[in-house]
């Protein structure tokens, strides 16, 4: 790691380091180059600082080695040394400034800022540990799967983190997402950041009922064509947005409901505005002062928020889109049931038999038949699609043979990552469709791109009113 610097060294009047030009996630580094750069740190002892580090490198590898060898592959050592850096930069970073980190530097050895750095680092795994606890004790019961794993797999970073040979590694991956995440910090304090903000939107969340929250995530999953139980979305998000809007719209803040005729009022009013942050700060006062928030943290999380809603709100009216933004009450919605059952999967003897006897007959409509009096989980019905069952025009007949409700599960089930990414038209997704899985699947397309207006809207029109709980997607 050593630091090649200049000869020529530029003096900064002031004798101030520049903060914007300092990383952190590279900290000492950054602040050698800047250290040097208005005279706080000579050549000299820039070199002997990285010569220590070096050496603390040596001893480590001794350990990691086990005291068998004083080798290790490339990847090995360049590992270690990044953990040491972390444990140096945890300590630094600590200091008031920039100036005091690089007095530190001077006045003792790189061995004690080090190991100062280790020790900084398990107190803040036991207090990272015991906030993680708390979350997990007050985790809102809620249908949504990332969120719910992500939780439950934090755990594996404290049985797996390493404090001496791997401080600066963290989780692979957390799927839940949040509205305001740090990526540039490593280790235990993204961790640590991570779990600050989640304690912090789940308070928020926590100010609304739990079975409100299960129900405005059912209506923004109808909203967006997506399953919320298995989408990356943010709940807090999701909330504080019906929050908002609901308080623009007249009603309580802890009222998530917003009708359709108060969203066409207010979505009438807003396009008339110029400017709507006067709305957004008082809609957040009341926010605020209704639901009695009393943490000044998450006020200030809050406010925050409130550039990101304003940037996204005038984005939505500008393309007449509100209703991708708010999740609206919709009372005379209709929740369709239907025939497929995945508790009724048959077995793999009773499938087995059942396609011999498809087999056998010629006729197409002997074959829809025996399909009817025998299928019931949409699994099924697919399995049996790539039996090579059907051939040419029968998967027409088939697909004829459906009524609306389960031609649109099927649209569900092969334009679903274009149901989820469109706004188009049904028709369009279906024209703009190219890539498929099955061959089964190209004759949908082509039995879709077939169907008269009247039957394809209708199709539409219960496309979203179909229960994603229903369908098992595999």
């Amino acid at each position: 790691m050593i630091l090649k610097l200049k000869n020529k060294v530029l003096v900064n009047s002031e004798g101030k380091i520049n903060v914007k030009k300092l990383n952190k996630n590279q900290y000492i580094i950054s602040l050698f180059k800047e250290a040097i750069k208005i005279g706080l740190m000579s050549e000299n002892e820039i070199i002997r600082v990285q010569v220590d580090i070096m050496n603390l490198l040596k001893d480590l590898i001794l350990r990691y080695t086990k005291g068998e060898s004083t080798s290790v592959t490339v990847e090995t050592s360049e590992s270690l040394l990044n953990s040491i850096l972390y444990a140096i930069d945890f300590y630094m970073l600590k200091m008031d400034s920039p100036e005091a980190a690089v007095m530190e530097l001077k006045e003792k050895s790189i061995k004690q800022i080090y190991e100062n750095g280790i020790e900084l680092i398990r107190n803040c795994i036991i207090d990272t540990k015991k906030l993680y606890g708390k979350i997990k004790r007050n985790k809102l019961r809620i249908e949504l799967e990332p969120y719910n794993t992500t939780i439950e797999e934090i755990l594996c970073f404290f049985e797996e983190y390493n404090i001496v040979f791997g401080a600066h590694n963290g989780m692979g991956s957390i799927d839940y997402p949040l509205v305001f995440d740090d990526m540039t910090v490593r280790g235990v304090s993204y961790i640590k950041n991570y779990l600050e903000h989640l304690e912090i939107e789940t308070e928020f969340c926590r100010l609304f009922s739990e079975k409100e929250i299960n129900r405005i995530l059912v209506g923004y999953e109808k909203m967006c064509r997506l399953s919320h139980n298995i989408e990356l979305i943010n709940i807090f998000e999701i909330l504080i947005n019906n929050s908002l809007f609901s308080v623009l719209c007249g009603n309580e803040a802890r009222q998530l409901n917003i009708t359709k005729y108060q969203f066409n009022k207010m979505n009438e009013k807003l396009k008339r505005l110029t400017q709507v942050d006067g709305l957004i700060n008082d809609a957040i006062f009341r926010i605020v002062d209704e639901l009695r928030i009393k943490n000044e943290f998450l006020i200030g999380y809050i406010n925050n928020y409130k550039k990101l809603f304003e940037k996204r709100l005038i984005s939505v009216l500008k393309n007449n889109r509100l209703d991708t933004f708010i999740v609206v009450e919709n009372k005379e919605e209709v929740k369709y049931t239907f025939a497929f059952d995945e508790g009724k999967r048959m077995s793999e003897g009773e499938f087995n038999s059942m396609v011999k006897r498809i087999m056998k007959v010629s006729k197409i409509e002997d074959k829809i038949e025996i399909i009817n009096s025998n299928v019931n989980s949409l699994q099924d019905f697919i399995d049996v699609f790539n039996c090579d069952c059907f051939f040419g025009e029968e998967f027409e007949k088939v697909f004829d043979s459906l009524s609306d409700i389960e031609l649109a599960i099927f649209v569900k089930v092969v334009f679903y990552e274009e149901l989820r990414n469109e706004t188009a038209d049904l028709s369009i997704i279906i024209y703009q469709k190219r890539d498929v899985e099955a061959e089964w699947q190209e004759h949908f397309i082509k039995f879709m791109e077939g169907l008269c207006r009247e039957r394809m809207a209708k199709i539409e029109e219960v496309l979203d009113k179909i229960d994603y709980e229903e369908i098992k997607f595999y």
